[in-house]
């Protein structure tokens, strides 16, 4: 991400979206935990954004990261500086994280 992308984030709010629930693996009905069993091999799979409604939109697995930056966005706030690093070239799970919430 550049320098100019970075500086546009800088003093924005975010807010995770409230079309999507997020449901850890083993609090999934048993139907939907066989279907996303091999996703258990990652150790960093922690579960699913699920729509809340009929929309038309599917099941995004999830990771650690994506799902604490969800939780942490329940309340409108700046990124977190742990993803704004990221963002800036320390990582890349900040960039999944914001595509995905």
């Amino acid at each position: 991400m550049t320098a100019a992308s970075l500086a546009f984030l800088e003093g924005r709010l975010f807010r995770a979206g409230s079309d999507f629930e997020l449901i850890v693996f083993d609090r999934l009905s048993a139907e939907d935990r066989a279907a996303l069993a091999d996703l258990r091999s990652d150790p960093d799979f922690y579960g699913v954004l699920k729509p809340r409604n009929s929309s038309g939109r599917t099941i995004k697995s999830v990771n650690k990261d994506v799902a604490l930056l969800f939780l942490t966005l329940q309340q409108p706030g700046p990124l977190p500086e742990l993803y704004r690093l990221g963002l800036s070239g320390h990582g890349f799970a900040a960039q999944a994280a914001l595509r995905r919430a």
